[in-house]
């Protein structure tokens, strides 16, 4: 459940089921669709391209573009440029502006200052655990492989935030980023999600997690 749980937002998206392992029941009809859907959104064809992008997501994934634009913005000088000017200072100085992504960049910007490249790793790390499950119902990996897989992006990511508030903030942020656009309707279903009877976001984020498969 605390492995479903950190992506249940892209599961409730899928209109599958964030109580399964994956999101479906593991049978053939499962194993077709995600096979299908594997190359489309990932590029994933066979174990080897599977390693390959879990891979880059657990080491480099979105957060390093993220950061090698805010640093760009730290070389130009936007840190000493008062927080209530950046978004104009954006707007003026950088083509391709609007008005939502200079307000976009301008959080972005003031969360890196604060919380580094963590203030949106959570994106990254949550796609990771997502691709466990998916991985395991495309047939590519084993479910121990899958859980295997998933206990050591779990165990990092407890590391790294302190509650499912701080991960999901973080995984918006990383949302926001990717998708240039706001999170508004998965932080929607987050608190969908969290006010539900028996909500997996009740579980305590700090749990030991240790194998039991």
């Amino acid at each position: 459940r605390w492995f479903n749980a950190s992506y249940a937002i892209l599961t409730d998206l899928n209109n599958w089921d964030y109580n399964l392992f994956g999101g479906l029941p593991a049978n053939d009809e499962s194993k077709a669709t995600v096979q299908q859907l594997l190359p489309e959104w990932w590029d994933v064809t066979d174990k080897a391209s599977a390693d390959e992008t879990i891979e880059w997501l657990i080491s480099e994934g979105h957060r390093m573009d993220f950061a090698e634009m805010m640093d760009m913005l730290t070389e130009d000088g936007f840190g000493d440029i008062p927080e209530a000017e950046r978004a104009d200072y954006l707007l003026n100085n950088y083509k391709n502006m609007t008005d939502e992504i200079e307000q976009q960049y301008a959080a972005f910007y003031a969360g890196y200052d604060e919380k580094g490249i963590d203030v949106m790793s959570a994106w990254d790390y949550s796609r990771a655990m997502s691709l466990c499950g998916f991985y395991y119902q495309a047939g590519y990996y084993t479910e121990t492989e899958a859980l295997d897989k998933s206990l050591e992006i779990a165990q990092t990511i407890q590391g790294m935030y302190g509650s499912w508030d701080e991960f999901m903030e973080s995984y918006f942020l990383g949302y926001e980023w990717w998708a240039e656009q706001d999170s508004a309707e998965r932080r929607a279903i987050y608190d969908e999600l969290k006010a539900a009877d028996n909500s997996m976001y009740s579980l305590d984020f700090g749990m030991p997690l240790e194998k039991t498969w």
